[in-house]
């Protein structure tokens, strides 16, 4: 039962550091965008909208693309490049299985979610 209480808290302390840790090194986003982007268009993107604030699910509705466009995420920020990106949806329709979407999900935290997965892969871009 000792060891049992001791497992608990030590485990306890060590995921608080980790969420500490991870809260002190906030995130590098300034601005989230959503663009549409079209293979077929003379300069891309098609369309560029400050997003931050949008539901996720609601970002297709408010954008409309056309048949053929794509809907990017573009986090902008203090990046190599100046700024992340990576498609919201997939061709059939679904969301990017990157993101972790729910209702309330918003278009700023799919670039949080973005920056802890650059973190984890290449981390050198970070220090």
């Amino acid at each position: 039962m000792k060891y049992e209480s001791k497992f608990c808290t030590t485990f306890t302390l060590a995921v608080l550091t980790m969420v500490s840790a991870l809260a002190a090194q906030g995130y590098s986003t300034k601005h989230a965008l959503v663009e549409i982007n079209d293979p077929k268009a003379a300069s891309n993107p098609v369309k560029s909208v400050s997003a931050a604030n949008w539901r996720a699910v609601d970002v297709k509705s408010k954008l409309k693309p056309k048949p053929g466009q794509d809907i990017a995420i573009v986090c902008e920020g203090s990046f190599p490049a100046g700024y992340i990106a990576t498609d919201l949806l997939r061709p059939n329709g679904e969301f990017n299985r990157d993101f972790s979407v729910h209702a309330q999900t918003t278009v700023m935290d799919l670039c949080n979610q973005q920056e802890d997965r650059m973190r984890r892969v290449n981390p050198k871009l970070f220090k």
